[in-house]
């Protein structure tokens, strides 16, 4: 955990202005450094959330009744992370729509014959007075996909959290 606070202390554009201006503008690098800026955020969360399910009562009666590590972990603590980290994904998610879409507005992005968001509002903020849907299509392209990314995270994390309530129940 001491190395993603290392990293924490980056914000995820400097990194990825940084990684993509000294290795070269491509995609899967783009996406690589993107992971790896959200990644010690998204550890961050998935860490809290076990400590606080390990130390809950079925935990602790699942270790009296004599169960192996492996399935305590999977069988009991993995279905309580994954609500939680479903809404965490669906941020880091959102937030990487957003980020791609500025390295793309920036230049270090997707390569124009290629389509992208960021390019495509960096061409058309020139001509924003006169044309302004040029601009404000893309933007909602991204608000739209952005808040729908959340609402099927959110809707996952929901249905999981069902089937749970509804086989414990009967």
């Amino acid at each position: 955990m001491r190395g993603a606070d290392v990293l924490l202390a980056f914000p995820s554009i400097v990194l990825a202005l940084m990684c993509l201006s000294l290795m070269g503008a491509s995609a899967w690098l783009m996406a690589l450094v993107v992971a790896a800026g959200h990644l010690p955020r998204t550890m961050r969360v998935i860490r809290a959330v076990a400590l606080g399910v390990v130390e809950r009562d079925f935990v602790k009666y699942a270790q009296t009744l004599g169960y192996s590590r492996t399935r305590i972990a999977f069988g009991v603590v993995l279905p309580n992370l994954v609500v939680p980290v479903m809404v965490e994904l669906g941020i880091r998610f959102t937030y990487s729509i957003g980020l791609i879409a500025s390295l793309s507005f920036l230049g270090l992005g997707v390569q124009p014959p290629n389509p992208d968001w960021g390019n495509m509002i960096n061409e058309n903020r020139m001509a924003f007075s006169v044309q302004p849907w040029g601009v404000l299509l893309p933007l909602t392209a991204i608000a739209s996909l952005a808040v729908g990314c959340n609402l099927l995270a959110d809707c996952v994390g929901r249905a999981v959290n069902f089937i749970e309530t509804r086989s414990k129940h009967g």
